[in-house]
């Protein structure tokens, strides 16, 4: 949050710079009137995806399970801060993808606290069916505003780059091609952020999963994705509060993969994967497939 009033270099001063594969600082379609966060975790998307942890911790402790915090460190005080920051720190980065990771968490979250599935969709549909009616028809007045066609397109009439919403199709389209001639992949570093250091070409695929398959093939992809869902459906066996948020996080990343290089950001993966790991170490009862939450006992 703070870095969004510093000065934008602030970074250099750090060790930070592009020779070194690092940029100093973000801004949509490279315009200085629409900053975009990072800290220090290289880029606004990853930085809007690791958000996604303490944002659901804090909501869970503060609305679900009141005043049982996991750890008595964080109180309901600094709980509303941790939440409040965390939430204004992801409008900071502009990052629709990790917007998404965070609603996406959070609607995991609510069904999987609600005992009565069918009263949950009775309940909460009216609402988000009346705030996707309210949005829309504030994109459709606003559209063409300046703001609204860099903060939410990311492209506007004025930009000199290539429209990053036709940019993600066109290498989404090429990366599938490629897997179909090449099934069992072209090797680690061939795909993603690292193969920009590649002297044979690069192709970022704005996608993980594309990435892995690139790589590795559809063998490789098959691996992993198995790995993913069986981490999960591990988290989901364990009678534990913390398993239940990094569940819920798992489902938002699952999705934040579609649409970037996710686990090739160190501070992202190693968050994640940490904690997930952490807590698979735990005795496997209490929960259910998307079941009830017990009190641990």
């Amino acid at each position: 949050v703070a870095q969004y009033i510093l000065p934008k270099d602030f970074l250099v001063h750090f060790g930070y710079s592009t020779a070194k594969g690092m940029k100093v600082m973000f801004f949509i379609d490279d315009k200085p009137d629409f900053p975009r966060v990072m800290s220090t975790l290289r880029d606004p998307n990853s930085l809007a995806a690791f958000l996604a942890l303490p944002i659901v911790y804090s909501a869970y402790f503060l609305f679900i399970k009141k005043g049982k915090q996991a750890w008595k460190l964080f109180s309901d005080k600094w709980l509303r801060v941790m939440l409040t920051v965390s939430a204004l720190c992801l409008v900071f980065t502009f990052s629709r993808s990790g917007t998404i990771t965070a609603i996406v968490s959070m609607l995991t979250l609510l069904y999987i606290v609600t005992s009565n599935k069918k009263d949950m969709f009775k309940k909460y549909l009216p609402f988000v069916v009346l705030g996707l009616i309210v949005l829309g028809s504030l994109f459709m007045v606003f559209k063409n505003t300046y703001v609204v066609q860099n903060v939410v397109v990311h492209a506007d009439k004025s930009t000199i780059q290539e429209d990053p919403n036709q940019l993600r199709l066109s290498l989404g389209k090429q990366a599938i091609e490629h897997i179909k001639t090449f099934p069992f992949g072209e090797g680690p570093g061939t795909a993603g952020l690292v193969s920009i250091s590649n002297p044979k070409g690069t192709l970022l695929t704005e996608d993980y999963y594309l990435q892995i398959a690139y790589e590795i093939g559809m063998a490789g992809l098959a691996l992993f994705v198995a790995i993913y869902v069986l981490v999960l459906k591990r988290l989901n066996t364990i009678n534990n509060n913390l398993s239940v948020i990094v569940l819920c996080t798992g489902f938002g990343l699952a999705v934040f993969s579609l649409l970037n290089h996710s686990w090739s950001n160190e501070a992202l993966a190693f968050q994640w994967w940490m904690v997930a790991g952490i807590i698979t170490t735990s005795p496997t009862k209490g929960l259910s497939t998307f079941g009830t939450i017990k009190e641990p006992k």
